[in-house]
């Protein structure tokens, strides 16, 4: 079931039920209204099952819908504004809680810091804009410790960085143990308020990320016609000859004695032996008959 939901007086909504409601300034209106330039009956919205539309009973060039003047009858929907004299009027459905102009979600800061001592819980503290820090209460960011001063410091965001401003605190401010008057912070970087000490939580800067090389694709291998045409011999005009068809050059060898037989060399050794045997033979004849 829709509802009609009156801006800025919730306690005058009023259901929109079959056959519909009258709107004007008359007692009898379902929505009765008292505002200077409402007709005693101004306005009707019909309603027939899942169909409602907005009838100008008293043509009031002046009632619009969504800024568009409304003629004698007009259809609804959902989440359409109606303006009748100084009055806005909208169609909701309240099951699904319909938040007219609702403003986008803004996108939270990605910086924040954590205090390091335990006396604070090491709580977190997200930075939005720009966010004072100190021992006051109207600080963004209140911190009840005796050494701070009342307005000690301030964080702002400034073009997605996050800066540190020391706002002439009495006992400094530090980033990473040296005193500053004013810092862009990094995220890991440790904030000391005098002794109150925070590391700065905040987004990957570029010596945190990792460098993608780029992929080196691999050659295209060559299809089977390339294959195959690369596979056919070259013109024997512009070929080289194959190195089969060299013949390499024989270098002329020696000729080769024939050697002597080795019948011829042992009968010239055994000729030779027989005179030798006969002379040594007759010599020991001889030599024998002078002695006896």
């Amino acid at each position: 079931m829709l509802k009609l939901k009156v801006m800025g007086d919730e306690s005058r909504d009023i259901w929109l039920v079959e056959p519909g409601v009258t709107i004007g300034s008359a007692a009898g209106c379902e929505l009765a209204l008292s505002t200077p330039g409402i007709q005693e009956k101004h306005a009707e919205i019909s309603v027939s099952g899942d169909s409602i539309s907005l009838k100008n009973l008293c043509g009031d060039t002046n009632l619009l819908v969504n800024g568009q003047a409304a003629g004698e009858e007009q259809a609804l929907n959902i989440g359409d504004e109606i303006a009748i004299a100084n009055l806005k009027l909208m169609v909701v459905d309240p099951k699904a809680d319909y938040v007219p102009n609702a403003a986008p979600a803004a996108t939270p800061s990605p910086w924040s810091i954590k205090a390091n001592h335990s006396a604070l819980n090491n709580r977190v503290y997200p930075i939005e804009g720009k966010m004072v820090l100190g021992r006051s209460n109207e600080c963004d960011i209140t911190l009840s410790v005796t050494h701070l001063s009342r307005k000690h410091a301030e964080l702002n965001v400034v073009g997605g960085k996050l800066v540190v401003k020391d706002l002439d605190s009495a006992n400094g401010t530090f980033v990473n143990g040296t005193r500053v008057k004013e810092e862009t912070l990094r995220k890991g970087d440790e904030l000391r308020l005098d002794t109150l000490s925070f590391t700065v939580i905040g987004p990957a800067d570029d010596m945190d990320k990792t460098s993608v090389r780029a992929v080196i694709k691999p050659s295209a291998k060559p299809d089977a016609k390339t294959e195959k045409r690369e596979a056919v011999p070259k013109p024997a005009a512009q070929a080289k000859k194959p190195a089969a068809a060299q013949r390499p050059r024989t270098q002329p060898t020696e000729a080769v004695k024939p050697s002597q037989p080795a019948e011829s060399s042992e009968s010239s050794g055994s000729s030779l032996v027989v005179p030798i045997v006969i002379a040594v033979v007759v010599l020991i004849g001889v030599a024998a008959y002078f002695l006896l």
